[in-house]
């Protein structure tokens, strides 16, 4: 390469030497090379080899000029067409990985070290479970890291989530260790606060406000100094005039950026160090794995995790969605095992599908259905008497949630000259992949196929205009917060039988349930309540009773409560899994 490149003197000095080109073994026999052309070329990407570098038959390193074999005697040099890459070697992006890797070494060395001399404390069975759970870590340095190169250790977003982990699992084992002395500064004395904190840890601000408002103010009215930590939409000063302490955090919930994510790790580290709640109230799964193991790694002792659903991470199909799936799993998996912990699921299924895959254990289960409705917020009031019938959908603009299939079952039910109106309250969530377009949307209301209201903050009142509501969801939903609201307001409901769904629709009972994903049936289904005003005034009074007695705030709350106290007196497990009123 020197020689054919004509590169010999415009190397730094570290880097034109010889003697340590041969017999180089491991990830330096292309790195040596690599380092030195990101002296003299302007864009390379360096590819993941293909087994150990010391045995392979070839390794790639291409760039938008050409594509270097590395072979175990020779080095050979061919040139290809120009390509659009961008810089992952060079410069300072070279320098922060090259440090990044240095960091990652250095805690590692830190926490083997007082893992093995620390003398105080014995070696509990929290400490072997820590190490366990470190174990996927450790490998991947020995095994994993050498066969992808130091350049590669953070271009893949599973070794990225392999070292949060296992350096969060290390860390703890050897914190369990420590001498109590030590941990002073991250566990300080919790006895003379007025009063217990919890901290709501969610994905966003308007999240937080439309569907855990019921609960932190439930922790509120128990007495309990309510923090919320989430990203910040430009709400947050509602939040904080309904008496809760705001903390700004951005978890990025709708992407995987390894980067971004670790950052937003560490920020999550240092605040839980600094509020110290007494209870971590984890909502969504990327607040429910980052935030258990932020907990732990700062010695927090009780974590609630609510698990609203699975989300489209277990919805994902191909083999892509087969690998999602699986990383998905192993790391509520790790998460949930954590000491301390109780796990909040909203309907059976959930709660079945994760004990029955191993996902947690059975005993740190709870059952509570919903997050709660406040039934004077939406009173069951007189069926409209609207020109045409109103149906309306409220909610984000996914294709999980049968947006697609409510708008062809509307087009069948035009073709019968079926006269109603379709009215639509909610915006795509652009940061989620199956968002549909706003164009889409925007031509639909152009053309009166639907009535396109946007998002809205006065759901009362739309509800209050509606004659029936309807939610074609394709996945496995929590509950859905969307049919409580309605039911409460005395509206017939449609919705598909799915986990989630059929917990709030009894089918002929206060509404009617479909399949998913059938638009035809869908159709039939709307037109059956479109037409028959006294079935659908039977549907929502039936409704108003069912969340009356089932859903209401007070009972969530009381449930909710139950959870927190369990935890503040260290009681074993809720055994029967299930809360009452």
């Amino acid at each position: 390469v020197l020689k054919e490149n004509s590169i010999e003197g415009k190397l730094p000095r570290h880097l034109d030497t010889r003697k340590n080109w041969v017999n180089t073994k491991g990830g330096n026999i292309v790195n040596k090379p690599l380092l030195a052309l990101a002296y003299t070329r302007e864009r390379f990407l360096f590819q993941r080899p293909y087994g150990n570098t010391n045995y392979a038959s070839e390794v790639h390193l291409t760039s938008g000029w050409e594509t270097i074999k590395f072979l175990p005697t020779a080095i050979k040099l061919s040139v290809l067409e120009p390509l659009p890459t961008r810089s992952i070697v060079g410069g300072r992006a070279r320098r922060l990985l090259f440090t990044a890797v240095q960091l990652e070494m250095f805690l590692v060395y830190v926490s083997l070290l007082f893992l093995l001399f620390s003398g105080r404390k014995s070696w509990s069975p929290s400490v072997f479970v820590c190490i366990a759970l470190a174990l996927p870590f450790l490998i991947s340095l020995g095994v994993a890291v050498p066969n992808v190169g130091t350049i590669n250790r953070y271009r893949f977003p599973f070794l990225i989530l392999i070292k949060i982990a296992g350096l969060a699992a290390l860390w703890n084992a050897s914190r369990l260790r420590w001498p109590g002395r030590l941990l002073k500064w991250v566990d300080p004395p919790q006895n003379n606060r007025a009063k217990k904190k919890v901290l709501f840890l969610v994905p966003d601000d308007i999240t937080f406000l439309i569907q855990r408002l019921v609960m932190a103010q439930g922790a509120q009215k128990a007495g309990y100094d309510v923090h919320v930590a989430s990203e910040d939409t430009g709400v947050t000063e509602k939040v904080r005039e309904l008496g809760f302490t705001f903390h700004r955090l951005d978890l990025n919930r709708g992407g995987l950026n390894p980067i971004a994510d670790f950052a937003a790790f560490i920020r999550l580290v240092f605040l839980l160090a600094r509020v110290r709640p007494d209870i971590l109230h984890n909502v969504s799964i990327k607040p429910v794995i980052y935030g258990s193991t932020a907990g732990t790694i700062v010695g927090l002792k009780r974590i609630v995790c609510l698990v609203n659903g699975l989300g489209y991470a277990f919805q994902a199909k191909g083999l892509k969605g087969k690998f999602v799936i699986r990383v998905a799993k192993a790391l509520y998996h790790n998460a949930l095992a954590l000491p301390g912990i109780r796990v909040i699921f909203q309907n059976p299924d959930d709660q079945d599908y994760f004990v029955t895959e191993q996902l947690v254990d059975a005993n740190k289960t709870i059952l509570i259905r919903g997050s709660g409705v406040n039934t004077k917020k939406f009173p069951p009031t007189p069926q409209p008497q609207n020109p045409k019938p109103v149906v309306l959908f409220v909610g984000r603009l996914l294709k999980s949630k049968g947006v697609d299939d409510l708008i062809n079952a509307a087009k069948i039910l035009k073709e019968e000259k079926i006269d109603f109106i379709l009215r639509i309250v909610g915006e795509p969530d652009e940061r989620n992949p199956e968002a549909l377009p706003k164009d889409y949307i925007e031509e639909l209301h152009k053309y009166d196929v639907i009535e396109w209201m946007g998002r809205q903050t006065d759901m009362p009142k739309f509800y209050r205009e509606a004659d029936l509501i309807v939610l074609p969801q394709q996945n496995r939903e929590g509950l859905p917060l969307t049919l409580l609201e309605a039911s409460s307001s005395a509206r017939a409901i449609i919705a598909t039988d799915v986990p989630g769904c059929r917990e709030v629709v009894r089918h002929n009972v206060n509404g009617l349930l479909v399949p998913p994903k059938n638009p035809i049936e869908l159709a039939k289904a709307l037109k059956i309540l479109i037409q028959d005003a006294e079935l659908r005034k039977k549907f929502g009074e039936k409704g108003a009773e069912i969340v009356e007695k089932e859903f209401s705030a007070e009972i969530v709350q009381k449930q909710l409560s139950a959870v927190y106290e369990s935890l503040l007196n260290d009681s074993v497990g809720l055994r029967d899994n299930h809360l009452h009123a």
